[in-house]
């Protein structure tokens, strides 16, 4: 009778942990795919590609990528396919040789390369707006600060804390105050008289929590502005949409301020 009423408990409790495990992975819910890093290592490059979540990847699954780009004064376009992130937040490496791109070996000078992530659409994904990645890769560089998105599972949670101003020149300041990171990167698009959205050579990884960073100067001669005015400036973090985050409600800042 007690081993009848421990198989009864036991299976409450399987039932109770399978809605558990039902009601974190909601229904519907689909995988994000971004690519997290792209970079150069030897003679290799290392491609990074992250599930931003909120749904699972599928598992065994294979997702293509497309690299197109420039380097040596040569074309790049070159098809992978590598393993699917599958869990909220999973990482999952590719290792392409520089040779299988047609560049020899690890080049002095600078790679100009697109990424494309499931070109063809086969995946069913939350957003698709950021399957594009771009990136100046350099044998030689140092990469900008951001939040560790392998060791700190969790959504991020940007925020434009400043806009100041300096010579000719905006500085934007933003901070992270989530609890975690992805590998997800971003722009920020700055509003006056004109509106300049950014470069997507140059966008911003997500930083540490509770790191405060800044950009480097735009021009105000990108936003209609020049010395001696006294403007509105807005700032939207992220105005792309790429980066998941636990809130979106606090991505736009303004400001109004003289122009040195």
């Amino acid at each position: 009778m007690l081993f009848a009423r421990w198989i009864v408990l036991a299976a409450g409790l399987a039932g109770t942990a399978a809605c558990l495990e039902s009601a974190a992975q909601a229904p519907g819910a689909k995988p994000d795919l971004i690519v997290a890093d792209l970079r150069l290592d030897g003679t290799d490059l290392v491609l990074e590609v992250q599930n931003q979540g909120p749904g699972l990847g599928k598992k065994g699954q294979q997702v293509e990528v497309r690299l197109q780009g420039k380097a040596k004064a040569k074309a790049v376009n070159h098809l992978i396919r590598m393993p699917m992130p599958v869990a909220e937040f999973a990482v999952e490496e590719a290792r392409v040789p520089l040779t299988d791109l047609g560049l020899g070996n690890a080049p002095d000078d600078l790679i100009l390369l697109g990424v494309v992530l499931d070109p063809d659409g086969k995946i069913d994904e939350d957003r698709r707006g950021n399957n594009s990645f771009y990136r100046q890769i350099r044998a030689r560089g140092v990469a900008p600060e951001r939040g560790d998105y392998k060791k700190l599972p969790g959504l991020p949670d940007l925020l434009i804390t400043d806009i100041t101003a300096k010579g000719p020149s905006l500085y934007v300041h933003y901070l992270n105050q989530g609890k975690g990171a992805t590998g997800a990167d971003f722009l920020i698009r700055v509003s006056s008289k004109r509106t300049f959205d950014g470069n997507y050579y140059y966008r911003f990884p997500v930083p540490p929590p509770g790191k405060e960073m800044k950009t480097g100067g735009f021009n105000v001669g990108l936003l209609g502005l020049k010395t001696g005015d006294i403007e509105t400036i807005v700032a939207t973090i992220d105005h792309e949409g790429r980066v998941r985050e636990s809130d979106t409600r606090n991505n736009t800042f303004t400001k109004r301020l003289p122009i040195p």
